[in-house]
């Protein structure tokens, strides 16, 4: 054969080949993305949208950032928007732009909630790592939720035919998504001649973030279950109708008996309590977790501990708690930051269920009354925030009680609690450490009481060391920014014949803090 003939034949095969080869990977490529798209949760991929997110950069799917735009600001703690966030009263409940009925363009939500999606950062321990990637049996023609335990390679012959290979895709073996809704607080529901909209605005707005696991690997293997749902709930209070600020954040950990809930300040540090268990009914004692928010450019970060998926603020506060008779702990951090998608459900009792793949939705814990620690929280009226001294035995295990005085009344006692083992069967609103040079900030619910001018404090000069060495005190008013100072400088204790546990210090109002 010629040899410019023979060149000439292998150069067209070789471009069949080519031409084959891209048109098998373009089928590949079409069939593959197929298999990711369940029930109509077009972009849902557990193995690909829950990746590793350094960044932190918003998705913009498509939106023009010159019609729609959101910035976040102030660390994390404030969000802005360049459109309007309640519709107008005549727009309350439109189909196309205010569907759940609540006030809430449905456009701001949908673009905020992913905004302000937080980062869960896991445990180096943890199995949805290893196991996220393995190859799982989801049967589509019969529900998009069904899931068969064995792996694609321990089905035999019997079992496809049995469940029809038509209807046989691949994933991964375990999801985890966020279903969140976005609603107003207060709540004007039961109030049908009543709404919010752009010139009747709320006091927050809250997203109630349901981090849903397909499946919780217990503690060693024993108490392992399918489904897990864990509640990040964010609360921002509403400047004007295009401007947000953080305030606080409620986090759940466990079921009693030893519950870890949480509620955590955008500012300032906080201390809660959680329960250590005695048995599966019974606690044992409560011990006292105290942490700051993080936040990693402008974003929130959680830390879910290994395998129960209990989700903390910081990954210290994780690892010093105790479980069960202070025996068994907590693991945390270590093994990456993850972005989970996010699904609007709207609201009750109408929630929209995005079918995906085998997680369930939970509307127990989405619908239900927000918790009352958290509510507490939001009604507070002021900030005390109280600074130890660092003298030798300043700090204090003593019962703490504070009330406030104003130029015409004075708000009630409010019990405050300094041990590292309050009581578990009381509930407890307030809390803090009160050692040497920590500074605890006391939150309280009170009526208005104006211009203050005198704040009482006093202990029951129990405990260990009960003296108490006060600093600096600063009461703040939450709702117009007012700020009063004092500065005691002087011991709460009882020495022989004289009892100075009860001492009143006078406010001075000052410019700033």
């Amino acid at each position: 054969m010629n040899k410019n003939i023979y060149l000439l034949a292998c150069g067209f095969f070789f471009f069949l080949f080519i031409l084959l080869f891209s048109s098998i990977a373009s089928i590949a490529q079409e069939s593959f993305s197929t298999y990711v798209k369940i029930s109509g949760s077009a972009k849902y991929n557990a193995a690909a949208s829950a990746i590793e997110v350094p960044g932190g950069n918003f998705r913009e799917e498509n939106i023009s950032k010159s019609e729609f735009d959101l910035v976040l600001s102030d660390g994390g703690r404030k969000l802005s928007s360049n459109f309007p966030i309640f519709v107008k009263e005549n727009e309350v409940g439109n189909i196309d732009i205010d569907p759940d009925e609540d006030g809430i363009m449905q456009k701001w939500e949908d673009m905020a909630m992913e905004y302000i999606n937080p980062y869960i950062e896991l445990d180096e321990g943890e199995d949805w790592l290893i196991r996220r990637e393995k190859p799982h049996i989801v049967i589509t023609d019969l529900s998009p939720k069904k899931v068969i335990p064995p792996l694609m390679n321990d089905l035999g012959e019997k079992e496809l035919k049995k469940y029809g290979e038509t209807g046989v895709i691949m994933t991964a073996t375990d999801h985890v998504a966020n279903f969140v809704r976005v609603h107003p607080y207060p709540d004007l529901s039961n109030k049908p001649d009543s709404s919010y909209h752009s010139m009747n605005l709320p006091r927050y707005i809250i997203f109630r973030y349901v981090v849903t696991w397909s499946f919780d690997y217990g503690r060693y293997g024993i108490t392992e279950h399918i489904g897990d749902h864990e509640r990040i709930f964010m609360a921002w209070k509403i400047i004007d109708n295009k401007t947000l600020k953080l305030d606080w954040v409620f986090t759940s950990s466990h079921r009693e008996p030893n519950a870890h809930h949480g509620v955590w300040n955008a500012r300032h540090g906080m201390c809660n309590k959680g329960n250590v268990a005695l048995t599966g009914k019974k606690s044992f004692h409560s011990e006292v977790m105290c942490s700051n928010l993080h936040f990693t450019k402008n974003r929130l970060v959680f830390y879910a501990s290994e395998d129960k998926h209990a989700i903390y603020p910081s990954c210290d506060v994780c690892e010093n708690v105790n479980l069960f008779l202070d025996m068994a702990g907590e693991d945390c951090g270590g093994g990456g930051r993850f972005m989970f998608d996010c699904y609007n459900v709207g609201e009750p009792p109408n929630f929209i269920d995005p079918g995906i793949y085998d997680l369930s939705l939970n509307e127990e814990k989405l619908g239900e009354a927000l918790p009352n620690e958290f509510i507490n929280k939001l009604l507070s009226r002021y900030r005390i925030q109280i600074n130890t001294g660092n003298k030798k035995y300043s700090g204090t295990d003593a019962r703490i009680s504070i009330r406030l005085f104003g130029n015409d009344k004075n708000s009630p006692w409010y019990k405050i609690y300094s041990k590292s083992r309050p009581p578990h069967d009381a509930t407890i609103d307030h809390i803090g450490t009160f050692e040497k040079g920590d500074i605890d900030n006391i939150y309280i619910n009170s009526d208005n009481l104006e211009e203050l001018n005198e704040i009482q404090i006093k202990h029951n000069n129990r405990g260990a060391g009960p003296g108490w060495y006060i600093n600096d005190i600063w009461v703040e008013d939450l709702e117009t920014g007012a700020m009063w100072h004092a500065q005691p400088s002087t011991w709460l204790n009882k020495k022989l014949l004289h009892n100075n546990t009860d001492k009143t210090f006078n406010l001075d109002r000052c410019l700033s803090y």
